[in-house]
């Protein structure tokens, strides 16, 4: 029996995590008489059912998150005593750098859009101090990435392979491509959340899911509400932030800004089907899967109007910048009361979903790539 190692120590938060559950789901409902060993972070552990998988997983908490240099001491001698108790096949990391290079065939992820992206808008927002430090952060990740510490890297598009290749040593022979997608949770009929009750049924519901990273943008809300405020719009903005978070960006906006608090991915389809429309400000992906869940549920998307987001969504969006209150406020009027646009974005959605990979295929490429693969479905 073959043995795997799929890697996810090293996830803590966001779009990576969601990747790494739907890639588990997958595999827990394939037959490959495959020996899976699933690397947990504590945070990965909390979303992780693992009564609900069968035999051939084996589950490890790892208890020290991987980190670069010296700091990761303690992580990089608990990964290596595991490996070799395992000796398996391949590791899969799911998403890196994962600051550890293991002795195996190593395949890695990657999706971190600052270190590929020096000259990017959304460095623009972020004080001096936050730039030398992602900065600093971006040189660290390219200078393990550079090792290089995998013998290939997965990306979610072929414009982060190009942009890949030219800002670090991987040849493009070393980089595939693998899209993102929408979960399986999307796939299975959706009940209606009762947290978004009827008392908003006559407001335009836009929804974020989101962390509050620089990137993403959010502060932008706050400005456009000033300008709704005084078209006197029924409009409502449903984001999904620690309580924390929301107070330092949204105190005095309450009237306008709903906070879901942090979501379960299995939670999502559901809020997405009670909200009219998804509003995405973010300055900066590698890819993020909020587009094609959006697209799923049949939302109209009003995005940045960046090259990353016109690649993703085609003409399922209506763009505008994001760093602009005012273009934002119109954009925001105009998909309001244009019904007929609302359907032709949404329709536009449906077309555009088939140029992502379902999470089953997705799934068998990362197999494929990783050579664990049936030779008949090679």
């Amino acid at each position: 029996m073959m043995k795997a190692i799929i890697n996810t120590s090293n996830l803590v938060v966001g779009g990576a995590k969601q990747v790494a559950q739907s890639f588990l789901y997958e595999l827990s409902i394939r037959k490959d008489g495959i020996e899976f060993h699933i690397f947990l972070s504590k945070e990965m552990k909390r979303e992780i059912n693992e009564k609900n998988f069968p035999s051939n997983f084996i589950f490890y908490h790892i208890q020290n998150k991987p980190k670069p240099f010296f700091k990761g001491k303690k992580a990089k001698k608990e990964l290596n005593l595991l490996e070799k108790s395992i000796k398996p096949d391949v590791v899969f990391s799911v998403f890196g750098p994962v600051y550890w290079r293991p002795r195996s065939k190593h395949i890695s992820g990657f999706a971190s859009g600052w270190a590929i992206n020096p000259e990017s808008i959304a460095y623009n927002v972020l004080s001096a101090k936050t730039k030398l430090k992602i900065k600093l952060t971006n040189w660290v990740k390219l200078f393990y990435i550079n090792q290089p510490e995998a013998d290939k890297y997965i990306v979610e598009t072929e414009v982060v392979k190009e942009l890949l290749n030219k800002h670090s040593n991987i040849a493009l022979t070393d980089i595939e491509v693998v899209s993102n997608t929408f979960g399986d949770q999307y796939n299975s009929a959706v009940i209606s959340n009762n947290k978004i009750t009827p008392k908003y049924d006559s407001f335009f519901k836009f929804i974020t899911i989101s962390a509050n990273y620089a990137h993403k943008n959010l502060e932008i809300i706050g400005k456009v509400i000033p300008l709704i405020q005084a078209k006197k719009l029924n409009v409502k903005f449903f984001v999904t932030l620690p309580e924390n978070e929301f107070k330092v960006l949204f105190t005095g906006f309450e009237n306008h800004v709903i906070n879901l608090g942090v979501l379960k991915a299995i939670d999502c389809p559901s809020f997405y089907k009670a909200c009219d429309a998804l509003f995405l400000p973010t300055l900066l992906e590698s890819f993020t899967a909020s587009y094609p869940e959006a697209m799923k549920m049949d939302l109209p998307i009003l995005t940045s109007d960046l090259d990353f987001a016109h690649n993703l969504c085609g003409a399922a969006a209506v763009y505008c910048d994001t760093l602009n209150a005012k273009d934002t406020f119109a954009k925001i009027e105009e998909l309001i009361a244009n019904k007929d646009l609302q359907k032709s974005l949404v329709k536009s959605g449906k077309t555009q979903l088939n140029k992502f990979d379902t999470s089953k295929t997705r799934a068998e490429k990362y197999l494929k790539i990783c050579g664990l693969l049936n030779p008949q479905e090679n």
